[in-house]
């Protein structure tokens, strides 16, 4: 390596996606068990999308670099309304990253070094609104 040429390794950062479904084809590579509440402070209200039977909760990322296929996601069986919700990860590639980063905005937010997002915002989803043209 050249003189005065340092190397950084930068950790990969993360920003929310709306409107794109989550990768749940993709194998599931970490589950978690936590509140809505707490999910909804760390990462935002989640999306929704009805299923028969159930309700599909899911977050949607892309990565710095502009690469895709990052999500959270957790089934609801219709009419329950659990206190913790079991929480998926999924990725189409860099996997550990993703995990890393969900991880430490997690155990941050929950130590206090973090802001929360939204407080109080348990109760509520992203939905998308609907024009009549």
């Amino acid at each position: 390596m050249r003189k005065g040429i340092t190397k950084s390794a930068q950790e990969p950062r993360f920003a929310r996606v709306l409107g794109i479904s989550p990768g749940i084809q993709h194998a599931c590579c970490m589950k978690t068990t936590n509140s809505l509440d707490f999910l909804v402070e760390v990462f935002g209200p989640p999306e929704c999308r009805q299923t028969k039977g159930s309700r599909l909760l899911y977050w949607t990322f892309v990565r710095d670099d502009g690469m895709f296929g990052f999500s959270l996601f957790s089934r609801l069986l219709k009419g329950a309304k659990p206190p913790e919700v079991e929480v998926r990860l999924t990725a189409t590639a860099g996997v550990r990253s993703f995990r890393d980063w969900v991880l430490g905005r997690m155990g941050a937010t929950a130590n206090g070094e973090n802001d929360a997002i939204f407080l109080g915002g348990g109760k509520f989803i992203v939905s998308r609104i609907e024009y009549e043209q």
